[in-house]
């Protein structure tokens, strides 16, 4: 090649496959040395707790409790961090520990259905249909019963995208004097007149 300025080119694209080389054979030496040391010791890698309490969290029913070698078993925890993660567990506001089993916490303390209409007719703000479906076994299907009756109404919050149920009450009938009928015919005549048509 006469060229000098191929010549150089030439020569930088090698340095560059030369240093990639060599730094892949660096990236290969330093993840085998941490196996090796990993097998040395006889340890795996400790998952942190917080991925572990979520984990442990997910499994938990609010109906059946669970001990704690089922947790161990069913989210994996490594028996060597289940002293820290029953310290976690037993802070946790929505976690239950009681006669040596574990239960997530419900929101609201309701059985059945009846409780469940009175529970959400005295709270006229409404509720989060997610908490209340925890409530109890079949509280889902209550729900969906209740505002097929027309006894609830779900509706879909814009923010949290999430069904909020308020209380439906049956219209009450409020008896009206003929003074106030006569008013309203009255005015009913005359925007009737002003639009261009006529009663």
């Amino acid at each position: 090649m006469s060229n000098p300025l191929a010549r150089q080119l030439l020569a930088q694209t090698k340095k560059q496959e030369l240093a990639q080389q060599k730094f892949e054979i660096s990236q290969k030496e330093k993840a085998a040395s941490r196996v090796s040391s990993a097998k040395g010791t006889g340890r795996k890698r400790e998952r942190p707790i917080g991925s572990v309490i979520r984990e442990v969290l997910q499994k938990l029913d609010p109906h059946k409790g669970l001990q704690a070698d089922d947790l161990i078993k069913s989210a994996s925890v490594d028996p060597a961090q289940w002293a820290a993660v029953a310290k976690e567990l037993s802070v946790n506001p929505s976690v239950v520990h009681k006669d040596g089993l574990f239960y997530l916490k419900t929101q609201y303390r309701v059985r059945d259905r009846d409780a469940l209409l009175k529970l959400v007719s005295e709270t006229y703000e409404g509720i989060e249909a997610d908490a209340l479906r925890e409530a109890y076994k079949g509280a889902q299907a209550d729900l969906e019963a209740l505002v097929d009756q027309r006894k609830l109404l779900s509706i879909v919050n814009v923010d949290t995208k999430r069904p909020v149920v308020y209380p439906l009450y049956a219209p009450y009938p409020v008896p009206i004097s003929h003074d106030v009928k006569q008013l309203w015919a009255s005015t009913t005549s005359i925007w009737s007149g002003c639009c261009g048509t006529r009663s």
